[in-house]
């Protein structure tokens, strides 16, 4: 890009800022999910504890490590939003440079106007969260880059372990990659003239840097079989169990019906470009750099169908790819045509800010906290852990009955056990692992504990997770006081408040938050 005329740098600018425009409505909300345990993992490693150990979690460490980077710059917690916003920015700058030289330029920018756009499209937390998915997408961009420099250069080694270097990052990112990370292994190879075996030594050794340097350290703190048994096994058991009990048939529904007419509504001039760039692809030597696309969107697309559950983030994974297909379909459409070029790729670009202006500059927080991730709790979490803080001491534990690890985070204290989220006990128990569990939080006697009633949050679907609830229940009724309730609703009118208690728990009433006080102390 360093020959670039100043009108391709002065668009490119725009398209960054253009990006951050559009991430703008979502950099203040409230932590998700998954962002409450992230943040919990790395803030507990900066302190001295470790994952895994001290935070059970599924996810690979490349995203404790990232959060905690971004902790060291900003402790506020939503400050990993600003961080990953830059590795967006630079997914763009490498999807335009790894586009092919011989493109025009509105067909190079075309990539990078996609990403800027897709990346931050209001569906879910697709477009504001800082997410797993958004870490592959950079690894495994940079890999796309460094094999196609490796296929050109004349001393290939380290653009080879560059490549494998960054994919096994992105398997240490979340392990769905995993077809894409073969196939680039395999193409760096077939797509090379000569020194074949040497390329594919360097880039095997490359790939299994980040997973055995994390292997390493754990092994070294006394915890490589919990890394193990969380990251590899325990990712298993979810996949299982949100595959089975009926549950392909209802995600099936959810995506042909709800969850792509959305991603479509917003997003189809680029369908429209990709649809135009990919048929008539032919798979050799010749066309190396669209093969390359093509196999790295299949692989990708089966990646996020793991488990078959489809939630609007994991789109993510599959987002470089297109992109670069949308850049392939600008240069067929457009040819030396420029300013037709140009036309359709900022057309494009404008057009999903045009469809949600509301959520995009004109809605209020709570508005856009609704109408994107109802009926998670966002604001809901604020009174709630406001509440535990300023009725408790920083060395107090409390214990979440729900998956709402962003209260550990906002309450500022520590979880009475490792269980961060409650997932593993009640929608793919292992046997007696809810009674440990329980005795656990009584051994400990967390002062505060939030039951959550959404059956989303808990998702119990098992006998022993239905157990482990009663258990949870009859605790909370003998050794704690129901002090109030915080409800989440769909209206955002009125602030968010913790209820006083007026009478004993509702158990189905499927939308509260309820906080439950310690009555004594053990001696």
């Amino acid at each position: 890009m360093s020959r670039a005329p100043l009108w391709v740098w002065i668009a490119f600018a725009g398209l960054c800022a253009w990006h951050l425009a559009l991430r703008r409505h979502g950099m203040n909300l409230p932590l998700i999910i998954d962002e409450g345990e992230y943040s919990y993992e790395a803030r507990q490693w900066s302190a001295g504890g470790l994952p895994y150990r001290d935070a059970a979690s599924p996810k690979p460490p490349m995203i404790f490590l990232a959060y905690r980077l971004a902790y060291a710059f900003s402790d506020t917690p939503e400050a990993p939003r600003a961080w990953f916003a830059a590795l967006s920015l630079l997914i763009m700058g490498l999807l335009v440079i790894a586009s092919p030289a011989a493109w025009s330029w509105p067909a190079r920018l075309a990539p990078g106007a996609a990403f800027a756009t897709l990346s931050a499209y209001p569906a879910g937390s697709l477009g504001f969260a800082a997410n797993t998915e958004l870490l592959v997408a950079v690894f495994m961009t940079a890999a796309v880059f460094a094999i196609l420099r490796s296929w050109s250069a004349t001393k290939p080694v380290a653009w080879n372990f560059l490549a494998g270097a960054a994919c096994g990052a992105a398997l240490m990112s979340k392990p769905t990659c995993l077809w894409s990370a073969v196939a680039f292994g395999s193409l760096a190879v077939w797509g090379a003239a000569n020194r074949r075996l040497e390329r594919f030594f360097w880039f095997t050794l490359g790939s299994a840097l980040a997973p055995c340097a994390f292997a390493v350290y754990f092994a070294a703190h006394g915890s490589f079989g919990v890394f193990w048994d969380d990251v590899f096994r325990r990712n298993m058991d979810y996949a299982r169990a949100a595959a089975s009990g009926g549950g392909l048939s209802s995600q099936a529904s959810w995506l042909a019906h709800i969850l792509l007419p959305l991603l479509i509504k917003g997003s189809w001039p680029f369908c429209a470009l990709a649809a135009a760039g990919l048929p008539g692809i032919s798979v050799d030597r010749k066309h190396r750099f669209e093969t390359l696309v093509v196999v790295w969107l299949g692989t990708a697309l089966a990646g996020l169908m793991a488990g078959f559950l489809f939630f609007p983030h994991y789109f993510l994974q599959a987002l470089p790819p297109f992109c670069l297909a949308c850049g392939m379909g600008v240069e067929r459409l457009t040819k030396s045509r420029r300013s037709l070029g140009l036309g359709l790729v900022f057309a494009a670009s404008l057009y999903p800010g045009l469809v949600f202006a509301g959520i995009y500059f004109r809605d209020p927080p709570e508005a856009v906290a609704k109408e994107l991730m109802f009926p998670n709790p966002l604001y809901e979490s604020y009174p709630i852990a406001d509440y535990i803080r300023t009725h408790s001491e920083p060395s107090d534990a409390m214990y979440v009955f729900g998956s709402e690890p962003q209260l550990y985070v906002y309450a500022g204290r520590r979880a009475a056990t490792e269980h961060i989220t409650i997932l593993p006990l009640t929608m793919y128990p292992r046997p007696r692992e809810g009674d440990e569990e329980l005795a656990k939080i009584e051994a400990s006697a967390p002062k505060f504990v939030v039951y959550s009633t959404q059956s989303g949050s808990t998702l119990v679907s098992s006998r022993l997770g239905e157990r482990f609830r009663d258990g949870i229940r009859a605790l909370l009724l003998k050794r704690y006081r129901f002090i109030g309730f915080s409800t989440v609703s769909s209206g955002f009118d009125q602030k968010p408040s913790l209820v006083p208690a007026a009478g004993p728990p509702d158990w189905a009433d499927e939308s509260s938050l309820l906080l439950f006080e310690l009555r004594e102390t053990r001696n």
